[in-house]
């Protein structure tokens, strides 16, 4: 049998660390860099997130304030608007006209709600939370022209959020007065922070058998 000579050893020797060494490289050496670039991506992905939260945090204050001021200004603006249009309280309001301003209104139309918005967010029963409704009434009325001005001025400032749709006006000589017709707006919201009730008329009792006791 033919002996292998001390270099051929060597040689084999040589191959077999090569190959050692390229199955380290790649099996292991390459396995944990991999890992490593892995792990590095990952930190950093939690570092930008960390700087993310900590800007957050740094203005949570003013992000709490901004929703403060907001919802604030939603409750001033809601509650600007009543909680429901009926007959009666149409009427309550004419009457009030009447008791607060130069004006007389002799005859009246009562309008049916037009809703004109529903929030998105519902209740458990799937219906919206929020839900505003518009009104037309439609009215006649007689005053002078100082009247009407303050007339005007009165409607723009009423407590219940309503306004002016249009009208028209003519003017009698013979009594100088000013005779007209008037398409008023009125608006409603229906939400947990707004219950209807039913106007007072003082002096008129409700409920008798006889109503002209």
């Amino acid at each position: 049998m033919k002996r292998v000579s001390q270099k051929s050893l060597e040689l084999l020797l040589l191959l077999l660390i090569v190959a050692i060494a390229a199955a380290a490289y790649k099996f292991g050496y390459m396995y944990y860099t991999d890992k490593a670039d892995a792990v590095e991506r990952q930190y950093k992905a939690i570092e930008a997130h960390i700087s993310s939260l900590e800007e957050q945090e740094a203005m949570r204050e003013t992000y709490t304030n901004g929703i403060m001021e907001a919802n604030e200004t939603i409750s001033s603006t809601l509650g600007k608007y009543g909680p429901g249009n009926t007959p009666e309280k149409t009427l309550a309001i004419m009457v009030d006209f009447e008791d607060n301003t130069p004006v007389e209104i002799p005859t009246l139309n009562f309008g049916t709600d037009e809703q004109i918005f529903a929030s998105e967010a519902t209740d458990e029963n799937g219906n919206p939370r929020t839900t505003a409704y518009r009104q037309v009434i439609p009215f006649t009325f007689n005053t002078s022209y100082e009247g009407f001005k303050k007339f005007v001025d009165y409607i723009n400032s009423f407590p219940e959020r309503m306004n002016i749709k249009d009208f028209s006006i003519s003017y009698d000589a013979s009594q100088d007065l000013l005779t007209g017709s008037m398409n008023l707006n009125l608006y409603s919201v229906q939400d947990d922070n707004h219950v209807y009730t039913d106007p007072v008329f003082e002096g008129i009792a409700v409920g008798k058998d006889n109503i002209f006791e």
